[in-house]
């Protein structure tokens, strides 16, 4: 039976080896999260010595067709683990270690966020008036201001007062690590800054990047003064990529209607953007007909939607899933330059590979995973069931075409949203019902209208006059957000889960690219894989205890599934986390759990035959010491015995109190093994 199964494997392998390739950015991810898992910075020529091994003996055993798959493997997990490190390298800035509660600092502005509630600053090479604190701040830092400044622009030197913080710990065990993205983007310390802010010196951009935020950040606040309200700040998101003065209310009617891609700047705008400026380009250069007839008008089409693509990027910001866009876009209109088409996993597998080769830390993000996700299944989809023959049963295709638009609206949003939902889940906790139906009503008004509308405002903000195509898109974003808030009050539009095991995602995404990167009848051997990850949420058990950094929130789970919040507040952004990651609605109060006694002096309660305490005070602490088994607070204590104690722990914690033993979990951060 053994023997069978693997000659079965053997054959088929070798009929698919012109797929293999597909499977490198995969290896190339493995290597990506391996190094991200470790506990301790490896050597840094870890990932060099690997492809130092793997790449002479791929070349020398090229001829033996199962080990050179092995080899491209090995050789795919070197490349990501020694790319990431690289990066690493390439942005090691020093971080901040401890708060400075209040300092003047003068730096160099190079960016300017509008809010919802102020703006954001980022300020390179800060420099504190006084160093009381004596400390070496970061190179680069990022802070909160209330209230917003139109005076400020990038490029400026600017003087004001400020608080800043260390890089935020995760939440929760398990949670999206902040400080990790922070630190890769070169921010080195989070923190807010009063008003007035003293202009120093006036702008002097320096660099690109300087000059294409200015510009950004002066077409966004142009936008909001042309289109006022929630319309102009999504037209905003959608033409500049800034999404942070969008209201809240807003933000999360789109997620719940299923729509919120549409916020983020991603194949669907790219794609859009390309096909507008190739119609319209072909069209006009076919009204001259001394040009049509004599030059390939169709390959200059490409060429101009190509330049137009890539400035459309450039303005959005170059977020991950408009890099990976621009590339699949990139490929298709260079395909049409060399009378070629390219439309395959492959373009999916290139665009992977570059974007892990040049930001490998995007890879953990959600942004990456549901891009390549719902682009993976649709073009896996596309490539096994074309819709092209069926245009010729029908004589009057032009009257049936509508309803095939629409059906694949549908189809693609059922993909999309089957091949997506367990990296919702995995980020944002929660599952939406009717995501189906808010596509296929607003996407005709995204691509028919407000997208073209934009396009033509970008033009039109040259020469003065986008105030027509302005109007269109408030027009259609108006009615975008109507359809989003109706389908959100639906009845159970949305559930709030718990996250996945870390074997239950693994489980699900190797039996997705099972399916969607082979071609014979074994790739439907990777749904039984997807079956078993989604299965793996009802057996994950949640924590009985979470624990914030620094022991300034702690929850506890009640008897009857709900949390209660027996230290901190319930209205701040680590409450919100827990929320979410715990799939709850609200924190209820300890008093409707029998199992808890709460007074002025703190939290005791017994859970499952574990007594913990949250004591309040030092001298409650000393009493907790002797009496509980748990002993959690945030501040230092000196606790005899072998009870387990929590004082101001550094990391967030999770504590599980149904076995004899209590099991901890601890929150790991990036920042903690920060590379030399």
């Amino acid at each position: 039976m053994f023997s069978k199964i693997s000659a079965y494997i053997k054959t088929a392998l070798l009929e698919e080896q012109e797929r293999w390739l597909l499977w490198l950015p995969v290896a190339m991810g493995c290597g990506v999260f391996l190094y991200f898992r470790l506990e301790k910075e490896p050597s840094q020529y870890a990932g060099l010595a690997m492809l130092i091994l793997t790449f002479p003996a791929l070349w020398r055993w090229r001829r033996f067709p199962l080990l050179r798959a092995v080899l491209l493997a090995a050789f795919g997990l070197g490349l990501g683990f020694s790319a990431v490190q690289w990066q690493a390298k390439r942005v090691a800035a020093p971080v901040l270690e401890k708060p400075i509660r209040f300092t003047t600092l003068q730096g160099h502005l190079t960016q300017v966020i509008d809010t919802e509630d102020g703006m954001k600053l980022v300020i390179d090479n800060p420099v504190m008036q006084k160093n009381e604190y004596h400390t070496v701040l970061p190179k680069r830092i990022r802070l909160n201001l209330r209230k917003a400044d139109d005076t400020l622009q990038a490029g400026q030197e600017i003087r004001l007062r400020a608080g800043l913080f260390p890089l935020p710990q995760p939440a929760l065990p398990g949670g999206y690590d902040i400080a990790r993205h922070f630190y890769f983007q070169g921010i080195g310390a989070v923190g807010y800054g009063l008003a007035p802010v003293e202009i120093v010196k006036e702008a002097n951009l320096n660099g690109a990047e300087e000059w294409l935020n200015d510009l950004r950040h002066r077409f966004s606040r142009k936008i909001r003064e042309e289109i006022p309200g929630a319309e102009g700040t999504i037209a905003d998101a959608l033409i500049t990529g800034e999404q942070s003065a969008i209201p809240k209310e807003i933000r999360e009617a789109m997620a719940v209607a299923g729509i919120a891609h549409i916020l983020s700047v991603s194949g669907l705008h790219l794609s859009l953007v390309a096909g507008i400026m190739f119609a319209a380009l072909r069209f006009l250069l076919v009204l001259l007909p001394g040009v049509a007839l004599r030059y390939p008008v169709k390959k200059w089409s490409a060429l101009g939607a190509l330049l137009g693509s890539f400035s459309y990027l450039a303005l959005s910001g170059f977020q991950v899933a408009a890099n990976r866009s621009f590339v699949m876009v990139a490929l298709v209109l260079c395909a049409v330059l060399l009378d070629r088409q390219v439309l395959s996993l492959r373009s999916v597998a290139l665009a992977a590979i570059l974007l892990l080769v040049w930001t490998p830390e995007s890879l953990l993000g959600p942004s990456f995973q549901l891009s390549f996700a719902a682009t993976a299944a649709i073009v896996a989809l596309y490539e096994v069931y074309s819709c092209k023959p069926l245009s010729n049963r029908f004589h009057d295709w032009w009257l049936v075409r509508p309803w095939f638009y629409l059906a694949g609206i549908a189809l693609t949003s059922l993909v999309a949203g089957m091949a997506t939902t367990p990296y919702v889940i995995l980020h944002f906790h929660q599952l939406t019902i009717y995501h189906i139906l808010t596509n296929l009503l607003t996407a005709p008004i995204l691509s028919l209208l407000v997208m073209p509308a934009g396009l033509l405002v970008v033009l039109g903000m040259a020469v003065g006059c986008a105030g027509p195509f302005l109007a269109v898109m408030q027009w259609g974003i108006g009615k975008i957000i109507i359809i989003a808030q109706w389908v959100a009050d639906l009845p159970l539009a949305v559930s709030y889960v718990p996250s996945f095991p870390d074997w239950g995602i693994a489980c699900f995404t190797f039996g997705a690219l099972w399916l969607c990167c082979w071609r014979k009848r074994w790739r439907f051997a990777g749904i039984p894989l997807m079956v078993l990850g989604m299965l793996s949420l009802l057996t994950s058990p949640m924590p009985d205890v979470v624990v914030a950094p620094l022991g300034e929130q702690v929850a506890i789970r009640m008897e009857d599934g709900n949390y209660t919040m027996v230290k901190g507040g319930t209205r701040n952004f680590v409450a919100q986390i827990w929320q979410e990651s715990l799939g709850v609605k609200e924190f209820v109060s300890p008093i409707k759990d029998k199992r808890l006694k709460c007074d002025s002096e703190g939290c005791i309660a017994n859970i499952n035959e574990h007594s913990l305490a949250v004591p309040a005070t030092r001298i409650a602490a000393a009493e907790d010491c002797e009496l509980s088994e748990i002993t959690i607070a945030d501040f230092y204590m000196d606790c005899p015995g072998n009870s387990l104690r929590f004082s101001r722990p550094k990391a967030a914690l999770a504590l599980w109190l149904r076995d004899e033993k209590p099991r901890v979990r601890k929150a790991q951060s990036y920042i903690e093994r920060l590379p030399e």
